[in-house]
């Protein structure tokens, strides 16, 4: 059963990356104002979606080499080569992840959201933090704040 979970994990997350490749070749082939965006406006590489897309490739790929790994790791047993020589553990799991962490220290995902996207449809009212915070009812923690900023016990 163990086995089978990293096996569908691996498919699942190889589906994913594919579905992402998809993509990113779809709004570069068919959407070139949203590809080259921020290369037009001046940004520098490290501020560049396309960077972000890459750093994600970079991570997708250590990550499906880490996961084959352990698939087929765990498929010749816990006395199996792969799992009794350490060199591949390093090699073909701690290092494949470390790398899909480490590279997205210079592009943090979070550092590509502009600030100025719109808050509402319309129809809702808008609340900041602060807004919620500052009278009577928005105190009470057994109260909820519906997207239509109607209170409700």
């Amino acid at each position: 059963i163990f086995l089978m979970g990293l096996a569908l994990q691996m498919i699942s997350f190889a589906i994913f990356t594919l579905l992402f490749i998809d993509w990113a070749y779809k709004v570069r082939k068919h959407g070139q104002d949203e590809w080259l965006r921020d290369g037009l406006a001046g940004k520098p590489w490290y501020k560049d979606r396309r960077a972000l897309a890459a750093a994600m490739l970079i991570s997708c790929i250590g990550i499906l080499v880490r996961s084959t790994f352990r698939v087929i790791e765990n498929a010749q047993g816990f006395e199996g080569h792969l799992a009794t020589t350490e060199s591949f553990f390093y090699c073909l799991d701690s290092l494949p992840l470390f790398i899909a962490i480490v590279v997205y220290l210079p592009f943090w995902p979070g550092n590509f959201i502009s600030n100025d996207l719109p808050r509402g449809t319309g129809d809702e009212e808008s609340h900041s933090a602060t807004e919620l915070k500052a009278g009577g009812a928005h105190d009470n923690p057994h109260t909820a704040v519906t997207r239509s900023g109607n209170l409700h016990p």
